[in-house]
Protein backbone atom coordinates (compact mmCIF):
# COMPACT_ATOMS: atom_id res chain seq x y z
CA UNK A 1 0.00 0.00 0.00
CA UNK A 2 3.05 2.47 1.00
CA UNK A 3 4.27 1.67 -2.86
CA UNK A 4 0.85 2.56 -4.65
CA UNK A 5 0.66 5.85 -2.28
CA UNK A 6 4.52 7.02 -3.38
CA UNK A 7 2.94 6.38 -6.99
CA UNK A 8 0.25 8.24 -6.28
CA UNK A 9 2.15 11.03 -4.72
CA UNK A 10 5.36 11.09 -7.26
CA UNK A 11 2.24 11.23 -10.17
CA UNK A 12 0.99 13.78 -8.57
CA UNK A 13 4.58 16.01 -8.64
CA UNK A 14 5.66 15.08 -12.09
CA UNK A 15 1.81 16.47 -12.53
CA UNK A 16 2.82 19.61 -11.06
CA UNK A 17 5.54 19.58 -12.51
CA UNK A 18 4.12 19.78 -15.98
CA UNK A 19 1.76 22.18 -15.03
CA UNK A 20 4.71 24.34 -13.57
CA UNK A 21 6.45 24.14 -17.19
CA UNK A 22 3.42 24.99 -18.84
CA UNK A 23 3.14 28.46 -16.63
CA UNK A 24 6.47 29.11 -17.63
CA UNK A 25 5.63 28.93 -21.32
CA UNK A 26 2.80 30.49 -20.76
CA UNK A 27 4.84 33.49 -18.83
CA UNK A 28 7.79 33.33 -22.09
CA UNK A 29 5.17 33.93 -24.53
CA UNK A 30 3.51 36.76 -22.99
CA UNK A 31 6.73 38.42 -22.29
CA UNK A 32 7.61 37.56 -26.11
CA UNK A 33 4.17 39.36 -27.16
CA UNK A 34 4.98 42.59 -24.52
CA UNK A 35 8.39 42.80 -26.21
CA UNK A 36 6.56 42.79 -29.80
CA UNK A 37 4.28 45.82 -28.42
CA UNK A 38 7.04 47.60 -27.08
CA UNK A 39 8.90 47.52 -30.35
CA UNK A 40 5.54 48.57 -32.41
CA UNK A 41 5.04 51.20 -29.77
CA UNK A 42 8.75 52.79 -30.63
CA UNK A 43 8.41 52.53 -34.23
CA UNK A 44 5.41 54.23 -34.39
CA UNK A 45 6.80 56.55 -32.11
CA UNK A 46 9.55 56.89 -34.75
CA UNK A 47 7.33 57.56 -37.97
CA UNK A 48 4.89 60.09 -35.46
CA UNK A 49 8.52 61.88 -34.88
CA UNK A 50 9.72 61.33 -38.86
CA UNK A 51 5.82 63.15 -39.17
CA UNK A 52 6.69 65.55 -36.79
CA UNK A 53 9.86 66.34 -38.33
CA UNK A 54 8.40 66.50 -42.35
CA UNK A 55 6.04 68.97 -40.44
CA UNK A 56 8.48 71.53 -39.28
CA UNK A 57 10.73 71.08 -43.08
CA UNK A 58 7.10 72.20 -44.66
CA UNK A 59 7.06 75.01 -42.36
CA UNK A 60 10.36 76.01 -43.22
CA UNK A 61 9.60 75.68 -46.54
CA UNK A 62 6.14 77.77 -46.51
CA UNK A 63 8.37 80.56 -44.33
CA UNK A 64 11.14 80.19 -46.82
CA UNK A 65 8.19 81.39 -49.88
CA UNK A 66 6.73 84.07 -47.09
CA UNK A 67 10.49 85.60 -47.31
CA UNK A 68 10.72 85.20 -51.29
CA UNK A 69 7.57 86.76 -51.09
CA UNK A 70 8.20 90.04 -49.29
CA UNK A 71 11.50 90.27 -50.72
CA UNK A 72 9.78 90.48 -54.41
CA UNK A 73 7.61 92.93 -53.09
CA UNK A 74 10.32 95.14 -51.59
CA UNK A 75 11.66 94.56 -55.25
CA UNK A 76 8.82 95.73 -56.79
CA UNK A 77 7.95 99.03 -54.69
CA UNK A 78 12.26 99.85 -55.19
CA UNK A 79 11.18 99.51 -58.91
CA UNK A 80 8.07 101.76 -59.22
Amino acid sequence: MAGAGFEVADTSFEMAGAGFEVADAGFEMADARFEVADTRFEVADARFEMAGAGFEMADARFEADTRFEVADARFEMADT
